[in-house]
Order: C-alpha cells, then sequence, then structure tokens
C-alpha cells in the first residue's frame, strides 16, 4: 500500500508541474545480495531525446525489495519459553542520479512454544528446547520522483547503487543460539520516464498542409 500512495502523490505532482506528458518509457533491472552488510548496482539507459522529437518531463524511481534467512533457533535457558520468536531487520537504500529511495524491512517468525534447555543432553536439531522455523522474510517499497535534469538526457548510462544491512533478535528468551543460512536481499528498482512527443518540423508543416486542405475542401 506505501507504494501505491507514494506513486499516486508523484504522478500527481508530475502532472500539476507539467503541463502534461503523453508517453512513458519504463526499465527494470534486479538486485541481490547476502547480508550483512551487501551491495549491488543497478544500469539504466538515459533519455534519448531522438533528435529533439521527445521532451523529457519527469523521472520515477521506484524500489522493491526483500530480506529472508533460513533461521533455527534454540532456547538455552533454564525456563520453558512459549512465545519464543526470531525477527529480522534491515534497510536498503538506493541512490540513482540525483533519486534515491529506502527501504525498511521488518521479517517476524511465526511463535512457538519450546522447553527449557536440555544442557546439551541432546544434539542441537534434536530437543525440545530447538525449532527449525525455516525460511522468514518481510518486504517494502519506495519511490521517488524528480524532475528533467541534464543528467537523465543522452546517450549512455546511468549507474544505480544498491546497499543494505541486516540483523536479528530473539523474542521470548534472552539466551538462546540462532542459526542463518541465505541470510540475504532482493528486489527489482524500476526507473520511468515521462515525456511528451514533439513533431518533427516535416511533419507539422504536413498536418498544417492537410489541415488547410480540408478547410479549403470544406468551403467548397
Amino acid at each position: 500500500m506505501k507504494n501505491v500512495f507514494a506513486v499516486a502523490s508523484v504522478l500527481a505532482i508530475a502532472a500539476g508541474a507539467s503541463a502534461s506528458f503523453s508517453e512513458m518509457e519504463m526499465q527494470t533491472q534486479s538486485w541481490a545480495f547476502p547480508l550483512s552488510p551487501g551491495n549491488d548496482t543497478v544500469t539504466f539507459n538515459k533519455f534519448d531525446t531522438m533528435g529533439g522529437t521527445r521532451v523529457l518531463k519527469g523521472v520515477l524511481l521506484e524500489i522493491d525489495g526483500s530480506m529472508q534467512a533460513s533461521i533455527t533457533a534454540e532456547n538455552n535457558s533454564v525456563i520453558p519459553v512459549n512465545n519464543f520468536a526470531v525477527s529480522l531487520t534491515g534497510i536498503v537504500d538506493i541512490n540513482v542520479g540525483p533519486l534515491s529511495g529506502g527501504l525498511g524491512i521488518i521479517a517476524n517468525s511465526p511463535i512457538v512454544a519450546v522447553s527449557a534447555t536440555d544442557n546439551g543432553g541432546i544434539p542441537n536439531g534434536m530437543g525440545l528446547d530447538f525449532h527449525n522455523f525455516g525460511t522468514v522474510s518481510g518486504n517494502d517499497s519506495d519511490s521517488a520522483f524528480g524532475f528533467p535534469l541534464p543528467i537523465w538526457i543522452g546517450p549512455g548510462t546511468i549507474m544505480g547503487a544498491v546497499s543494505g544491512s541486516g540483523g536479528f533478535a530473539a523474542q521470548g528468551t534472552s539466551d538462546a543460539t540462532i542459526n542463518f543460512d541465505n541470510f540475504g536481499a532482493s528486489g527489482t528498482a524500476k526507473l520511468t520516464y515521462f515525456f511528451d512527443a514533439v513533431p518533427t518540423p516535416g511533419s507539422a508543416a504536413l498536418l498544417g498542409l492537410a489541415g488547410l486542405v480540408s478547410i479549403r475542401r470544406r468551403r467548397f
């Protein structure tokens, strides 16, 4: 929902700030990295005016991402725990030219009950003080709108930097052994150019001539 409202807001700003835009061009790139920390790059083509026949009106950057890990945990407390759980928290930042966005991701495992520690009497992963939470994941999205700047226009590409970090915490006990596998973040970054198409001088002249011919025909 956050992204829906954000996109609606930036599009409303874009429509109000410029007369209108008739067309759009979208590019989507994937990113991924292990945590923590981690980073990746995304590459977008700059806006091509096609010889002045297209005028850039605005740029929208959107980022969607998820954080996930395979988690097992063992209660090391001498007290049974009825609300044993693990939570993940992470942040992801993206910067593409003058535009930036950020994700704040929270992922919570199911809440389970585990016994008091067996003090290693049963191997890890087999006792009643142990639980396999499987894959725990969460996601978030963000967007940012920018107005036309020279950095967006021309041949070549524009690079984007994506970086993130994450952590974890146990719930229900302060004494636990938590094991992580495949702890990482992944998602997509989308860049949308909003623009107006401008008729070439030759086509504009032909359109004017066609209109003139039409008027003359109606007069006879």
